[in-house]
């Protein structure tokens, strides 16, 4: 549609197509109409799978023009006055399920954002944070460039020239090349996670954004990434329904899934085909999950693979022991949503590539001295939550150190008896017999132990807990969830005195 209006200046294209609004928005505009048209247009529009674009000139007029997807055989519609957009048919199949994937040095990120001083300081960040940035300024260059490109990531802004942000991730994720990119959506409006996550991203900034949450969706879109590089995975569950579900979220996260039913079925696949990833239920129909845990683990060129114990059990301490013998599995607590166990693996994922990565002199020299601190040593774990231990212990194993674990304060006293060797404690407070209070009390009392470190472990985090750890005889101290970054420095500064 043409018309030779007064036509609308840039800064106002934007927001004509949003309800209730014209270009002029003041109390005593000259025309009329509610500023609705536009925007339920739009809609329809999108609906229909197509869009609206526009060019205007102030003075001029302006040109609308709608496209929308037909068949290449379709008839009549071409004689309309709207511009169409034909769709050819795709002469051969394209398989949905597998990630268009280039291999670069470092992670591609599409940045999408019409404000060039706000995209000149995403592309600083990403540069920082070990991504190549290119950037698009309007909503059909950033759709031209997502196509050709092929990016790891994309962050990319609604409010866009040209095309908005929305019709764009539509159309990205309708693309077979482009629909496995992950998506993180920026807008200066209210709106709502809940919509970017049902169109397809997978998460979204308000502007104007803190570095916070800055950081943390770098952090998501690195993860993602980095969980796209894994793409075989078994997923092992008696359970379709569930099996479904996961199957169905990690291909929409990029990966090959490979779906069985019983360990048997398990056994047969990884024969065949090799795996970057299993995902493990225990209760299966013909073979208990901990001894096909063992039977994968027995053949040295499975050793590595990491296997995620995914179960509704509660777990033992005999159980968890058993798990605890292989460094390249975890398991996740049972309470969690599919979204939030697909996270879990991504970031287990993150921790074993970043442990491949070449590192620099600097971080050499760094890891050297931390390495040297921690080699060798032997640390009590002292937890009553035999999934603290497995994770604490997971990461200590990692540095090569030894350790030994008691469930509660008396057997960390019976412990020590037993182990002189002991370098270093690690003491929950909360725990049933004998609390972490009363434990580092009693060890204190034994001279032998005068210069043990104790470091205090907590989830209560309340203000005097540092005070009170320290009084009951703890050299240091570090709240739940522990961060193990910080776990490991605290300890190589008392295991280096």
């Amino acid at each position: 549609m043409v018309d030779t209006g007064i036509g609308i200046s840039a800064d106002k294209q934007k927001v004509i197509f949003e309800a209730f609004q014209q270009a002029d928005g003041s109390t005593s505009r000259k025309y009329g109409g509610t500023g609705l048209g536009l925007s339920i247009s739009k809609e329809i529009a999108q609906i229909l799978g197509g869009e609206i674009q526009i060019k205007s000139e102030l003075g001029i007029g302006s040109t609308f023009t709608l496209f929308i997807p037909v068949k290449h055989s379709t008839t009549g519609l071409v004689n309309t006055e709207v511009e169409i957009e034909e769709v050819k048919e795709i002469e051969e199949p394209i398989n949905f399920n597998t990630p268009f994937k280039i291999e670069r040095e470092k992670n591609l990120l599409l940045i999408v954002e019409d404000d060039i001083n706000f995209a000149d300081i995403l592309k600083d960040y990403a540069i920082e944070k070990g991504f190549e940035p290119i950037l698009a300024h309007s909503g059909d260059v950033g759709l031209d460039m997502a196509i050709s490109q092929v990016p790891d990531a994309i962050i990319l802004d609604i409010m866009l020239p040209v095309m908005d942000g929305w019709m764009i991730l539509k159309k990205l994720k309708a693309n077979p090349i482009t629909k496995h990119i992950p998506v993180h959506i920026m807008s200066a409006r209210d709106e709502k996670l809940s919509k970017a996550k049902q169109e397809g991203a997978i998460g979204f900034l308000k502007k104007p954004i803190d570095e916070k949450e800055l950081a943390n969706a770098f952090n998501s879109l690195s993860n993602f990434s980095i969980a796209q590089q894994f793409n075989k995975v078994l997923l092992i569950e008696d359970q379709e329904t569930q099996s479904q579900l996961l199957a169905q979220q990690l291909l929409d996260r990029g990966a090959e899934v490979t779906q069985v039913y019983s360990g048997n079925e398990a056994l047969i696949a990884l024969d065949a085909d090799k795996f970057d990833c299993i995902i493990l239920d225990l209760n299966l129909p013909d073979i208990s999950g901990f001894d096909l845990l063992d039977k994968i683990k027995a053949d040295p060129a499975r050793l590595h693979i990491p296997v995620v114990i995914n179960t509704a059990m509660e777990l033992e301490k005999e159980q968890m022991y058993r798990i605890m013998r292989y460094s390249e599995a975890m398991v996740l607590k049972t309470d969690k949503s599919n979204d939030r166990l697909i996270d879990e693996v991504s970031l287990f994922m993150n921790k074993l590539n970043t442990k491949q990565k070449p590192t620099t002199v600097k971080e050499v020299k760094s890891l050297s001295t931390l390495e040297k601190a921690l080699k060798d040593k032997t640390i009590l774990v002292t937890d009553d939550d035999m999934r603290n231990i497995f994770a604490l212990s997971t990461a200590l194993q990692a540095y090569e150190m030894k350790i030994v674990i008691a469930n509660n304060g008396r057997e960390a006293i019976q412990k020590l008896e037993e182990n002189p060797e002991i370098d270093l404690v690690l003491m929950d407070i909360m725990m049933p017999e004998m609390d972490g209070y009363e434990a580092m009390a009693a060890i204190r009392k034994e001279k032998k132990f005068l210069k043990l470190p104790i470091i205090a472990l907590t989830a209560k985090a309340m203000k005097n807990d540092r005070e009170k750890c320290i009084e009951a005889g703890a050299n240091d101290y570090i709240s739940k969830p522990v961060d193990i970054d910080k776990l490991l420095s605290m300890m190589r500064v008392w295991l280096s005195n």
